[in-house]
Formats: structure tokens, C-alpha cells, sequence
């Protein structure tokens, strides 16, 4: 087994179920332990409220995970908070950020590709940025131990006290998904970049961008990437079932971006496509199998293979 270069983490992230949920809800803690035992290092879950597909609450589930798990980091991959009520999202993650003693990292995304989430939760599309940044301002002051004082365009919160303080002082840091210059410069403002469906190119692009924007990049700052992958020692078979589980998860043909923004293939061309992210600069590869949930315990001790992940 290789070490894991300093600076360089590995994770798994699980969502929506496109070809039906696991049979049982002890699927969860039997993969965090699974995650854990591997060597992996996080462990995130993605969030929409009326996804295409069966999708469990992020923060539910990662405090389930939590309760099951002791070193591996835990996160929203990514949390939609325009979609969310602000002061109860607040305490949400801060009684998270406290049961998982201090191992909770916030992706937010703006969202918005998903029509009917956002009426049946009655929020407008176009304010879905605005109501972000306002929300996660809101949620950072409840997260101070201050009175707060927060008159906003969509929310106002005053006179009280956000309880429980999380675990890391302020709240737990801010990665932020999405790919175009809006998320960029949000994600400039906060604790990293967390992007998904980009070529290596891209990635390396976006991080120029942030480092041109920022000066430098700091060193608690981190460059992130949600990678879809499924490994076989069939290339085809690989692409097959991976573009199944993509079409159906975003009701959408994905036969010809399997090349420029995934990891699908033989051990060697997953390990060599992960290294390109590596190279691109993407500090912390977070990886979606694109299996059936039965399949899915294998594909991730597979890929820990392929990737050189030792056993902590």
C-alpha cells in the first residue's frame, strides 16, 4: 500500500438512489464503518429535497453516520441552504458539528437545476444565490455564542443566542460546489471549492481563477472535487452500468461525458484519471460509485484497492 501524499485526502459520497434505495437503513452505518475501516478519509452525502430519484436528508443521515464512525471528516455534499429554513438549519448543524466532536465540513451549492423542489418549497429560483449567502451569514452569526442582530432581505433574527456552539469555534468550514465565476467568487469568500462535472482542464482553470482572486490560496483552504466512478476489470461494463446510474440519477443522456468528467474503466484507468485530478490541483477527491445500492459496498472497497488506501 502507497501513502496518501500529504495534503491529499480520498472520500466516498453517497445521495440519491437512481436504481431504488438500499434494503435497510443499517446500509448507512454498516458503509460509514466500511468508509472508516478502508482508510478513507470523508465521507460526505448530497442533499435535495424532491431529487428525480430517492434521496435520504443529508443532515440526518450524516448524524447517523457520526454516531457510527470516530476519525473520518463528515459532510454536506452539497447542502441546499436556499431551500432550508436558516435558524433551524443553523441548529441542525451545529448539533451535528458538536455529536461528531468537531468532524463537519458545510458544501453549500446554490442548486437549481431540480424545477420542482423549488415550487413545492415555494422559493423562486432567481433569489436562490442572494438567499445563500444571506442564510450561511445568518447561520455563521448563530454560530458565534453572540446575541445576534440579523436583518435581512429574506430572514430576520434577532435578540437570541444560537445554541449549541459546534464544536469548531465559528462553525465548521464552508466548501462551496458549483462551477461557474458566481461560485467561485462565494467560495473565495468561505473555506473551499467543491465542484462536480468538470475535465481535469477545468478544474486546473477554476483553482487559477481562485488563486488569482484570492492572492494566494490559503493553506486551511481546500480544493475539492466530486468525481463519479465505477471500476471493473471490463472497460465496457464499466460504461455501461455507469451510464445507466447517471441518465437515470439526472434524467439526462451521460454516454459522452463518461470520458472528460469521470473516472469509469479498468483499475489502471481509474487510478490514472484520478491522478489527472490529483495534477490538476484537486487536494481531496470525493468519489460517487455510480452502482446499484447492492453493488455499492463492493465498488467502494474496490476502488480503496485501486487507489492504494491503507488501513488507518
Amino acid at each position: 500500500m502507497k501513502a496518501t501524499p500529504i495534503g491529499h485526502r480520498t472520500g466516498i459520497l453517497t445521495g440519491s438512489w437512481p436504481l431504488g434505495m438500499p434494503s435497510a437503513g443499517s446500509f448507512f452505518r454498516d458503509l460509514a464503518q466500511q468508509v472508516e475501516g478502508l482508510g478513507y478519509d470523508l465521507l460526505f452525502h448530497g442533499d435535495h429535497l424532491f431529487m428525480y430519484n430517492p434521496n435520504p436528508d443529508a443532515l440526518v443521515v450524516l448524524s447517523h453516520m457520526a454516531a457510527c464512525t470516530k476519525r473520518v471528516v463528515l459532510g454536506t455534499g452539497v447542502l441546499l441552504p436556499a431551500l432550508r429554513e436558516p435558524a433551524v438549519m443553523a441548529k441542525q448543524i451545529a448539533t451535528l458539528d458538536y455529536l461528531s466532536e468537531g468532524r463537519f465540513v458545510l458544501g453549500v451549492g446554490v442548486g437549481g437545476e431540480v424545477e420542482q423542489e423549488w415550487n413545492a418549497m415555494q422559493v423562486p429560483r432567481e433569489t436562490r444565490g442572494a438567499r445563500t449567502d444571506e442564510y450561511l451569514a445568518l447561520m455563521q452569526a448563530l454560530w458565534s455564542g453572540d446575541v445576534i442582530d440579523h436583518q435581512g432581505r429574506f430572514r430576520s433574527v434577532c435578540g437570541v443566542r444560537g445554541t449549541p456552539a459546534p464544536s469548531q469555534a465559528g462553525g465548521p468550514p464552508v466548501w462551496v460546489g458549483g462551477r461557474g465565476d458566481a461560485s467561485l467568487r462565494r467560495a473565495a469568500r468561505h473555506q473551499g471549492w467543491f465542484p462536480y462535472a468538470m475535465s481535469p482542464r477545468r478544474v486546473r482553470e477554476g483553482i487559477a481563477t481562485l488563486t488569482a482572486m484570492m492572492g494566494s490560496i490559503p493553506e486551511d483552504f481546500r480544493t475539492a472535487y466530486v468525481l463519479f466512478a465505477y471500476v471493473d476489470d471490463d472497460e465496457m461494463r464499466a460504461r455501461e452500468m455507469a451510464g445507466r446510474v447517471l441518465g437515470k440519477r439526472y434524467a439526462q443522456d451521460f454516454d459522452k461525458l463518461l470520458g472528460p468528467i469521470c473516472a469509469i474503466g479498468t483499475p489502471a484507468q481509474v487510478a490514472t484519471r484520478v491522478a489527472e485530478y490529483r495534477d490538476a490541483g484537486a487536494q481531496d477527491i470525493i468519489i460517487v460509485p455510480q452502482a446499484p445500492a447492492e453493488e455499492y459496498p463492493q465498488q467502494v472497497e474496490r476502488l480503496a484497492r485501486v487507489l492504494g488506501l491503507s488501513s488507518p
